[in-house]
């Protein structure tokens, strides 16, 4: 028995030295670390998907306002799993004057799992991860009992990103969690697609029960932001042209729901999907995101849009 505990608190040890040295903001992808560690002291935040963390840049965007700004998109992720960004964010940071929160079908989707839980570990005794986790994760309650066990399988993930701590990394156009791709467009990768979309509209089902739950979360985010006089912006951000074929019934349904969202709670909802870069192939990278090109020119419009609507309202 006393091996055992001996054993158990040497684990536990090693689990908490871990995670102190992977809990660390000398890498480029370090917003995990500043969120947890209270560290973001914007004034416009951006909060979604991969299409957030991708068009979004705080540089161009603070230019153009003169405020502050922090992309909290997160790849893979709809509202669900963000809440855990989301509340420790609201929980440890100061608040923003502006929340612009990046719309589409995939973000107010419900996932069931956490993608690329890797960058979760560190602050699994979080209560925030603990909160979402323990619903969607098969393997909380091991994990949260057996100290190292949740970093099993994870062995090459930890070597490469201490090898980041300790050298150099390539934040090339990176900055306060704006991730931009310097891609072109890849029309091998798009012809593919294209077949999807008469596939998936052909055999089309009912869907709106898919998007309760993000919808709720939507809601819940909306009304903290009221409560403490968060202004709040609701935004589909351009996709090529061409997608608005793809699974037509359920953007349309997506985008009415959020019309009505946007109305009853008296704030804004601006939808780029008829843009004029969303018909240019060379913004994009893909199907759904814009590349470096298209989201510098996106990010300038949003900047002349906060400019318009809510500058005077966003103050120090």
């Amino acid at each position: 028995m006393v091996g055992f505990l001996l054993f158990y608190s040497v684990l536990f040890i090693i689990q908490l030295v871990l995670d102190r040295v992977l809990d660390n903001e000398s890498v480029c992808d370090n917003t995990w670390n500043k969120v947890f560690n209270g560290k973001i002291k914007s004034d416009i935040v951006i909060l979604g998907n991969s299409r957030a963390e991708a068009h979004y840049s705080p540089i161009i965007i603070e230019n153009k306002t003169k405020h502050s700004v922090y992309n909290l998109g997160l790849s893979g992720t709809p509202l669900n799993i963000l809440k855990i960004r989301w509340q420790a964010y609201v929980n440890r940071n100061k608040l923003p004057k502006l929340l612009v929160i990046d719309i589409d079908k995939s973000v107010l989707g419900t996932s069931k799992n956490l993608f690329e839980k890797f960058q979760y570990l560190p602050y699994s005794n979080k209560h925030e991860y603990q909160e979402v986790a323990k619903e969607v994760d098969k393997d909380f309650y091991h994990e949260k009992l057996i100290p190292m066990y949740k970093y099993r399988g994870y062995e090459m993930q930890i070597i490469k990103k201490i090898k980041l701590i300790a050298g150099e990394s390539n934040c090339k156009n990176s900055y306060n969690g704006y991730k931009p791709q310097d891609k072109p467009w890849d029309e091998n990768n798009w012809n593919i697609f294209r077949k999807r979309i008469l596939a998936d509209n052909a055999v089309e089902k009912a869907y709106s029960i898919a998007y309760f739950k993000g919808i709720d979360e939507l809601n819940e985010i909306i009304h903290f932001c009221k409560l403490n006089k968060i202004e709040v912006c609701l935004v589909w951000s351009p996709q090529y042209y061409e997608m608005d074929n793809y699974k037509k019934e359920q953007r349309k349904f997506v985008d009415s729901i959020v019309s009505e969202i946007a109305i009853k709670n008296n704030i804004y909802y601006v939808n780029f999907l008829r843009d004029s870069l969303s018909f240019d192939k060379t913004n994009f990278y893909d199907k759904s995101h814009l590349n470096l090109k298209g989201s510098m020119a996106f990010s300038e419009k949003m900047g002349d849009y906060i400019m318009k609507y809510f500058l005077l309202n966003v103050n120090h």
